[in-house]
This record gives C-alpha cells, sequence and structure tokens, in this order.
C-alpha cells in the first residue's frame, strides 16, 4: 500500500492458486476511500424520482451545460477523469441552466457529478465526452 499524490491509495497485491497461477491486482482509492465514482462519502443522495440530471451537450467540445431546478440553487459540480481524479470543479450559484467551459480538458471520458449545498443532497451523476 502506498499513499496516492491526490491523499487517496494504492493497493498492490497478488494471489496464488494451487496450479501455480498467480492473479495479480490494483487498486486504487481516493481519498475518501472510494475505489469508483459511484462512492461519495458525507453526500446523501437526492431522493427524488422525478429529478433527472440532464447535461449537454453531450459530446461537448468547449462548454456544457446542466438543467437544475430552481430550487437547487447552491452547489457544485465535479469532474473526475476515468482515474477517478478531481479535473474541474465549479460552484453553482443559481438554479435553472448552468453553463460551464471544459476547453481546458483533454479529450475523453469523465464522470461528471452535481450536487446541492442546501440540503448536502447528491443530485446526480452522468457521463461526459468531451471530443473535438
Amino acid at each position: 500500500m502506498q499513499k496516492a499524490p491526490d491523499d487517496g491509495f494504492v493497493l498492490v497485491g497478488r494471489t496464488t492458486h494451487f496450479s501455480d497461477f498467480d492473479d495479480g491486482w490494483i487498486i486504487k482509492t481516493d481519498a475518501n476511500g472510494c475505489i469508483d465514482l459511484s462512492c461519495i462519502n458525507g453526500v446523501e443522495e437526492l431522493d427524488d424520482e422525478d429529478f433527472r440530471l440532464s447535461i449537454y451537450p453531450n459530446p461537448a467540445e468547449e462548454y456544457v451545460s446542466i438543467d437544475l431546478p430552481v430550487l437547487y440553487n447552491s452547489g457544485v459540480f465535479q469532474v473526475y477523469n476515468l482515474q477517478g481524479q478531481l479535473v474541474k470543479s465549479a460552484a453553482i450559484t443559481t438554479g435553472g441552466t448552468q453553463t460551464f467551459s471544459i476547453s481546458d480538458m483533454p479529450n475523453g471520458i469523465y464522470q461528471l457529478v452535481v450536487y446541492s449545498n442546501n440540503n448536502n443532497k447528491l443530485l446526480g451523476r452522468e457521463k461526459l465526452v468531451v471530443a473535438r
């Protein structure tokens, strides 16, 4: 086990089978101990079946827009790469449509996560593709 620069951990190991066959594994966690992006400690998921996070365009080139209900007027969006590293974060200061620049992000597949500061609720997660 080794501490990563992002305060997470990298764990490496192996198992040996009776047939002299070895399996190796590597696990990378974030600072919260999460292995994948579906694990977000300290943020309760929104229990609202009528709410669906909408991001567009997707794939996106320079900007991405997020549609939020007006009542969610304080929060944050975060973008993670496939390695689970936070690559972009911005505050949300009003409800409705929010547009953010992604021009500084390289082409790739990302996970966009939005949560509300009002009630510490996870509003949603969506795959975001950046393609130019």
